[in-house]
């Protein structure tokens, strides 16, 4: 391969990237209106799932595109597929997901294999208030694909018998979402993205005396489910 061509074949993914960077935030863009359309009664859970689901999953793959198009991955391809098999076989899986209420630290739901004992919980919760309690939110350099106003307080703790955890806390709720491996920095920032188009939709809902998950429409189904299989 000669420069001439290394560098059209640079230039080329770069520009894919571009154009699939677009793509992905006009597609958030979309999303936002969905989990207003829902806030305000718009849409029933099932329209919501559905079409959150479908965006969800067109970023998921723009992502994959983007990320085997990037100029750097060229020298990986040395050894074919097998450098992109080692990825994914390696990367973290989310197997399963609490969500507690902050007002009255009780769950709310729980999606996918979410075995987790009580006492377990009531351990790395203590831990994470601890470390809020100290650090406050991620800095802008911690998570600088964030707006501010989605920097919520996070921490990824391993534990024994569970595996790996991650924790979040929005404004009415933690979600302790579990993991068969560390979560890389865009799994993480996926979830944060999720547990606000969550607590945005469900506001009214959240903030009653009395919550229950029958009402809730619930976007970590699109995470946790998919990436359990």
């Amino acid at each position: 391969m000669t420069d001439l061509s290394i560098q059209q074949a640079q230039e080329e993914a770069q520009r894919a990237i571009k154009q699939g960077n677009m793509f992905i935030e006009q597609t958030r863009t979309k999303m936002k209106q969905l989990v207003d359309d829902f806030a305000s009664g718009k849409l029933n859970r099932e329209q919501f799932h559905t079409l959150y689901d479908r965006y969800q999953s067109q970023i998921n793959g723009v992502k994959l595109l983007i990320a085997e198009n990037d100029p750097t991955m060229w020298i990986n391809a040395l050894d074919g597929d097998e450098t992109l098999n080692i990825r994914k076989r390696l990367l973290a899986k989310a197997t399963g997901m609490g969500i507690y209420l902050n007002k009255q630290v009780g769950l709310l739901n729980k999606l996918g294999k979410f075995n987790v004992d009580g006492i377990e919980v009531a351990r790395v919760m203590q831990i994470f208030k601890e470390k809020i309690d100290k650090e406050g939110s991620p800095t802008e350099a911690e998570m600088p694909h964030l707006p501010t106003q989605m920097r919520y307080p996070q921490m990824v703790i391993e534990t024994q018998k569970y595996g790996w955890f991650f924790l979040a806390k929005g404004q009415f709720t933690t979600i302790i979402t579990v993991f068969s491996k560390e979560p890389t920095q865009d799994q993480r920032e996926t979830m944060i993205r999720l547990l606000r188009d969550f607590e945005i939709a469900n506001a009214t809902h959240l903030q009653k005396p009395h919550v229950t998950a029958d009402d809730i429409a619930m976007p970590f189904k699109v995470f946790v489910q998919r990436e359990a299989k």
